[in-house]
């Protein structure tokens, strides 16, 4: 339940806001946003890591719940742990196949950018985590 209300506060109010114009929950009123509907074209994702949460009467301002920190990962220096991201699917419609090979070779020239601009492989993350 608190983690349904968590994501719900950061995560689908926000998402929703730009379908409907209105913004709901913790940050809004449902009043009617002009210009807000509709205008977004794409929605990026930032992340940054995975947040565990259990429920704790702290009061609404931390929406009720305190963070629950893997003891052993490694950390940021913000302390946030360290865990991967799998990125479980991706793909193109292209029924002809003819987009297809041009498509998987483009994202595998992404992902080595990545790797040599300092992206860990995750065989790398567990490796590296602190003695």
């Amino acid at each position: 339940m608190v983690a349904d209300f968590q994501n719900r506060a950061w995560n689908a109010s926000l998402i929703e806001a730009l379908a409907t114009g209105r913004m709901t929950g913790p940050f809004g009123d449902g009043r009617p946003i002009e210009g807000l509907a509709g205008s977004c074209t794409f929605i990026g994702v930032n992340y940054y890591f995975r947040r565990t949460i259990a429920f704790r009467l702290n009061g609404i301002a931390n929406g009720f719940s305190q963070d629950v920190l893997p003891p052993d990962a490694p950390r940021t220096d913000f302390g946030w742990p360290i865990v991967p991201i799998y990125i479980t699917e991706n793909g193109i419609a292209d029924a002809r196949d003819t987009m297809r090979p041009r498509y998987i070779v483009d994202h595998l020239a992404a992902t080595r950018r990545a790797i040599d601009a300092g992206a860990v492989p995750q065989a790398q993350v567990a490796s590296r985590a602190p003695q």
